[in-house]
């Protein structure tokens, strides 16, 4: 009976470390929340297209409070602008908790193929995210502001 005891102890010790060392903590200062995501493309000439993608990015400091702000990139391929934008950005950049995605018309008419494919690839994005085709482009809907709303995905998600 005491080697049944000591054996589960010692597995139950040996999973809290496993779990603890496995894992990267950072404090939430330290980290952008993307809530919201936006597509949209622009077509320079004849087959040569430049991708765009708006973030809406909760920021948290250290007083507790919360701004949200919008970041736009533009480069060549998706994986381009996302190198560019994690360039820029100082801290560590969330994923999984976009709880919108605008596409814009133009890219949709361009095709949606990629971008879904993107968005199967990576384990770390929401699939759970309201998708929109919206007219325009998708900065102008992130940019929006509302009173009693930290982000306009949080608005978007509340009608």
């Amino acid at each position: 009976m005491n080697k049944k005891k000591y054996f589960i102890i010692m597995i139950v010790i040996f999973l809290y470390i496993f779990i603890l060392l496995g894992q990267d903590r950072f404090p939430i200062e330290e980290l952008n929340m993307i809530t919201g995501v936006g597509y949209d493309i622009e077509k320079k000439s004849e087959g040569m297209i430049e991708y765009i993608l708006p973030l809406s990015i909760n920021v948290y400091k250290s007083d507790g409070s919360t701004t949200n702000i919008v970041v736009e990139e533009k480069g060549a391929n998706i994986g381009e602008v996302v190198q560019k934008r994690q360039e820029k950005l100082n801290k560590k950049v969330v994923q999984g908790e976009e709880r919108i995605v605008l596409i814009s018309e133009e890219y949709a008419k361009h095709g949606v193929k990629t971008m879904i494919e993107d968005r199967f690839r990576n384990a770390e994005i929401n699939d759970m995210a309201f998708v929109a085709v919206c007219k325009g482009k998708p900065q102008d809907y992130l940019e929006q502001k509302a009173k009693g709303y930290n982000s306009s995905a949080e608005i978007y998600t509340a009608l």
